[in-house]
């Protein structure tokens, strides 16, 4: 199925079946024969015994993940091939290694320069526990582990340091970052370039361009180390079935996944994602890390009722009432017009509004401009990601000035 399917993508069973019975034309039985005639170790497969693990054929749902993970193999190594052809045996396309433990000495050496000086502030002290919590939880054995960390509690370069030391600690070949949404993906990707260098992360999803050929390599099957993209560039590629989306697949195996933001995955979707995450860390080396500050009891799913799943925080609850830094004051009954937030706003030196739709935000900012001119900042999803990052950049250095 993974040889029929590597031009037009994986079929059916019952395809390959038809096929089969019908035998093979005259034309193609010769091609078959000047093969095998040229690779007898092909012969001698085909006159051997089942190729098929026994394991698998004991699991239909084991088999197919390990058919697309073979398909991915395949059709990656036919690209990689053909690449090699042209550019010749000195420009290899495949990327070296990486030695993980010299990755997580180079993250961990970034880190305390960038954290050298931080007053030892309430909030720090907790970031600095958590992280501590994670790099000791990555000792633990590969499978599935969660990270409940309230939001601000340094959840992004916590989710990292476990990932690293773990995969240092089990010869782990990548770390794959997958988030919901682009936006948070863009910034993600900027803390793990800092941290480790643009040479070892690779960003992946539909609003970067990539620049270079390696890079452009490296995103057509995640040949990188260090890898961030989105849920829908991971699931898409978990269960698709035409060559380009699947030749990233294998990367999924001996890998360390981090699904950030995990309560958003979609619901309609969540079995057989839930159960392709279950197949990778039971018979192909992956570890999954699930980071949210709201987790979802996914282990009261039946298809993840009989998992182990590891927490690396022993008391979440205390972390939370720690981290509580805001009071909650719910404005309903009247409900409020735009304008008279916009009135309450203004009235704050520095203030952060979140609607519903890009719409919304355009009559707030209009709204707020009439009342505050000059200091509104406003960000959309409409914006191209550059916008994006210009605009968060002079509010980081107003809110750093302490300017309105």
């Amino acid at each position: 199925m993974a040889i029929l399917g590597h031009y037009g993508g994986l079929g059916s069973l019952c395809k390959l079946r038809k096929l089969v019975g019908s035998g093979f034309p005259a034309q193609e039985r010769a091609a078959a024969d000047g093969l095998l005639a040229v690779l007898p170790e092909a012969a001698g497969i085909m006159g051997g015994s089942c190729l098929i693990p026994a394991e698998w054929r004991r699991d239909p749902l084991l088999l197919e993940m390990g058919l697309r993970l073979t398909f991915s193999a395949l059709v990656d190594a036919d690209h990689l091939d053909t690449a090699a052809h042209f550019v010749g045996p000195a420009g290899s396309p495949v990327t070296p290694a990486a030695d993980m433990s010299d990755l997580v000495r180079r993250f961990e050496t970034c880190r305390s320069a960038a954290l050298a000086g931080s007053p030892a502030t309430e909030v720090n002290v907790l970031r600095g526990e958590l992280y501590d919590a994670a790099v000791r939880g990555a000792s633990g054995p590969p499978g599935l582990y969660r990270l409940p960390a309230p939001t601000g509690s340094g959840k992004t370069m916590t989710a990292a340091a476990f990932a690293l030391h773990h995969a240092a600690r089990h010869g782990q070949a990548r770390i794959i970052v997958a988030v919901p949404f682009v936006t948070i993906t863009e910034q993600n990707a900027q803390v793990y370039r800092d941290l480790l260098g643009p040479d070892v992360v690779l960003e992946h999803h539909s609003a970067v361009d990539q620049e270079g050929r390696r890079s452009k390599l490296g995103a057509e099957n995640w040949d990188a180390p260090f890898v961030v993209t989105t849920t829908v560039q991971l699931f898409d590629s978990l269960f698709g079935r035409m060559p380009a989306r699947s030749r990233k697949l294998h990367r999924l195996a001996n890998a360390v996944i981090v699904l950030d933001e995990v309560q958003s995955l979609p619901a309609p979707l969540l079995v057989p994602i839930l159960d392709g995450l279950r197949l990778l860390t039971e018979h192909f080396g992956t570890t999954v890390l699930l980071a949210s500050a709201t987790q979802p009891a996914f282990q009261h799913l039946a298809v993840w009722r009989r998992q182990q799943i590891t927490d690396l925080v022993a008391d979440p609850v205390a972390i939370y009432e720690r981290l509580r830094r805001v009071r909650y004051e719910w404005w309903l009954d009247p409900k409020p017009t735009a304008a008279e937030v916009a009135d309450r706003v203004a009235e704050q030196p520095q203030a952060l509004v979140v609607v519903n739709t890009v719409a919304d935000a355009r009559e707030m900012f209009g709204l707020l401009a009439e009342r505050a001119p000059g200091v509104v900042r406003h960000l959309s999803t409409r914006m191209c990601p550059a916008h994006r990052r210009a605009v968060l950049a002079e509010v980081r250095r107003l809110l750093a000035d302490d300017e309105p």
